[in-house]
């Protein structure tokens, strides 16, 4: 970490794996020990984010990839993705609603083992190990304490 970072977050394999935090940070990074840790190793692209770094913001930016790469053969992933940008963008405007957060569990086990390819299940991993690691990064922004990192202008716009 750069001077005055703190690690907040990091993933063991890449954008479709289970995000992991600092206390995790002596898990060997074997098949073992991350399964034991609650992720995969997937790719091994391992990301590191500091404490100026938003894991809503990042799991957005994740769900805008898997959105724009699907295929669109099946459904649960197709819609199920695009769905999920579209309460991620309104969550970042300060537009979002603690029911958006139920939205997108929801939306993670109808997507989870239902899309023909790896790409759905891996979308879903962010998405439930932020919320569980990070609620609380979520509910700033929908209660206000987090100013919006969207504006209102990219959330109509947004297709």
């Amino acid at each position: 970490m750069q001077p005055g970072h703190n690690l907040k977050f990091w993933t063991p394999g890449g954008s479709s794996t289970p995000l992991l935090t600092a206390e995790h940070l002596d898990v060997p990074l074997d098949f073992e020990g991350v399964a034991a840790a609650g992720s995969i190793l997937g790719t091994t692209a391992t990301q590191i984010f500091s404490d100026q770094d938003c894991p809503v913001y990042a799991t957005y930016r994740w769900l805008e990839f898997y959105h724009h790469e699907s295929c669109g053969k099946c459904t649960p992933c197709r819609e199920g993705n695009y769905w999920m940008v579209r309460v991620y963008r309104r969550i970042l405007a300060g537009q979002g609603t603690h029911e958006d957060l139920d939205t997108l569990l929801d939306t993670c086990d109808n997507i989870l083992g239902r899309s023909f390819c790896g790409l759905g299940d891996g979308a879903t991993s962010s998405v439930t190990s932020s919320l569980t690691y990070f609620k609380q990064d979520y509910l700033d922004y929908i209660e206000g304490r987090t100013a919006p990192k969207l504006s209102d202008k990219q959330l109509v716009g947004a297709h």
